[in-house]
């Protein structure tokens, strides 16, 4: 396979997924020493001080469907960040047929718990994936919790 080939291969992986920055498998882009909050926040993305320092969070704002709108001026964990899948590909256990329907599978289970969530009453789709089951299942807790202090009065 020719590089330009292999490279066209892990470009359209990338942009047929985009799961790494729609908040499905992180909530946030922690922000290295050359990374500008304000630059960030002029392209229209969401960045907030923590503890460790900035954080971009996610859902990006700058992916638009798989494409990611500031793409030579994003953060540099997402210019270094490599999924395994990627990893599989580039190293060749895995084809690019083979990670494509990984990569269609996932986005349709993550769509099924987004789907999930929002009949639950989770229907805040700005907020990562983790943090919206997270809501769902205090909720459920707090529930149980009073639940079983109205049986035990």
């Amino acid at each position: 396979m020719s590089v330009s080939t292999r490279q066209k291969d892990e470009q359209a992986l990338c942009q047929q997924c985009g799961i790494c920055c729609d908040g499905t498998l992180f909530n946030g882009v922690q922000l290295k020493a050359g990374d500008s909050p304000v630059a960030l926040r002029e392209l229209g993305l969401s960045v907030r001080k923590n503890t460790a320092g900035w954080k971009l969070r996610q859902p990006c704002h700058a992916l638009e469907g798989c494409r990611c709108l500031v793409y030579k001026d994003r953060p540099s964990h997402c210019r270094e960040f490599r999924c395994l899948l990627l990893d599989e590909m580039k190293a060749g256990t895995v084809s690019p047929p083979q990670a494509l329907r990984v990569i269609r599978r996932a986005r349709r289970w993550a769509d099924t718990a987004k789907s999930l969530l929002n009949d639950l009453g989770e229907g805040d789709t700005k907020a990562p994936l983790k943090l919206r089951a997270q809501r769902v299942m205090n909720r459920f807790e707090r529930r149980r919790n009073t639940d079983q202090e109205r049986r035990a009065v």
